[in-house]
């Protein structure tokens, strides 16, 4: 899993795609996979 250090915190993130980035922060009680369950990853993949 790639990760980018920020101080003390360890941010995970994923590369979907090409092109300039997008970023998509998902909420409180949600996970980075939600994005993907909800379609949103595969319509904005080719963008």
């Amino acid at each position: 899993m790639p990760f980018a250090c920020n101080q003390d915190l360890r941010i995970h993130y994923i590369v979907e795609g090409k092109g300039p980035p997008l970023v998509l922060q998902h909420g409180f009680s949600w996970s980075a996979d939600a994005w993907r369950i909800c379609g949103y990853t595969d319509a904005l993949r080719d963008r």
